[in-house]
């Protein structure tokens, strides 16, 4: 209220203080760093589709075949089971996300998504070297708890490029533009490698370990390039007119914030309990309908397709990453117009 009170600037910004940005060529770089990084952590659940050819070669949840088989086309539908159950967990696992990017700040949050999702890949990399048939359980449970949570690590990893949004306030779209990139790009990026050294003639648990390696190597990047959790509000202080202090809440704060905000959806929900419920049940037949589409990817690519799935996959991959680059163009386009445009 008190930001709009205080008026708009010509272009219609509606910022109490100096808006006009705080960069430089080394931030410029820095942040160019970000995304580049933040791309490297990759999330191997959101991709699985275009790897899971390459998935079901390595023996993975083989307990559905016959014993002592490596393969068989009823593993197949337990690799769809396995990407629905990881793609479910990962969606839980993004819920505090954001309250974790806003309690540790942007450089502690992208170091500690890209931390967790090294040793989940790692983990993977441990599950895929275990007898599927002799282990059938655990190797299950690790892939499923894994695969999730490893894709809300590279989620939070990608938002260090947030962290930027106070040094280039006029350019904000631009920024959301450039983390959802480095999100998006990334399974299908990962699903590339995969599917390469797989026709090099490398296991799959490999890739995965050296996935690990990178994770590692971009937590120390990030560590060093996306601003700290005082740059990042002192900047803020900058554009908005506000004092630092009044601006970063604990993460007691936090809690009790996240609290209030859950008793007021239950309190509007009760308001229109059955809109609400009826939206709540279609947001779900969405959401779970979008993960089958995705999971039955690779067995329709196989059937229509034959030997010649691995390579289809490899090139829908590679048009992932190049259709994600469309987020790079849709920043600056909300930048220019607004959202109402």
């Amino acid at each position: 209220e008190r930001l709009k009170d205080a008026g708009h600037l010509a272009d219609g910004t509606a910022f109490a203080g100096d808006s006009s940005g705080a960069y430089s060529t080394s931030t410029h770089l820095r942040l160019a760093l970000s995304a580049l990084i933040g791309l490297l952590v990759s999330g191997p659940t959101a991709g699985m589709q275009f790897y899971m050819v390459t998935l079901q070669h390595t023996g993975a949840l083989n307990s559905a075949c016959q014993l002592g088989a490596q393969t068989c086309d009823e593993q197949l539908s337990m690799l769809q089971g396995l990407f629905m159950f990881a793609m479910f967990v990962f969606l839980w696992s993004g819920m505090p996300v954001g309250y974790l990017y806003d309690v540790l700040g942007a450089q502690t949050a992208s170091c500690g998504g890209a931390v967790v999702s090294a040793i989940c890949l790692a983990l993977i990399a441990f599950a895929l070297s275990l007898d599927g048939q002799a282990w059938p359980i655990a190797q299950f449970v690790i892939l499923v708890l894994c695969l999730g949570l490893a894709d809300g690590g590279g989620l939070l990893a990608s938002m260090g490029v947030l962290g930027w949004i106070w040094h280039y306030p006029r350019q904000q779209g631009l920024l959301f533009g450039i983390s959802n990139f480095a999100y998006q790009a990334s399974p299908p990026l990962l699903a590339l490698v995969f599917n390469s050294l797989s026709s090099w003639g490398i296991d799959l648990q490999w890739g995965f370990l050296i996935a690990s390696g990178v994770s590692i190597l971009a937590a120390v990047g990030l560590r060093h390039v996306v601003p700290s959790k005082l740059e990042y509000f002192e900047q803020a202080s900058r554009v908005t007119n506000e004092v630092v202090g009044s601006m970063d809440g604990s993460s007691l704060i936090s809690c009790l914030h996240f609290k209030a905000n859950m008793k007021e959806v239950i309190q509007v929900t009760k308001l229109y309990p059955v809109h609400n419920s009826m939206n709540l049940i279609a947001l779900l037949f969405v959401v779970c309908a979008g993960v089958y589409f995705q999971a039955n990817m690779a067995m329709s690519f196989e059937l229509f397709y034959g030997d010649e799935a691995d390579s289809v996959l490899t090139f829908v991959s590679l048009s992932g990453v190049v259709c994600s680059a469309f987020n790079l163009v849709s920043g600056p386009l909300f930048d220019a117009f607004g959202l109402k445009a």
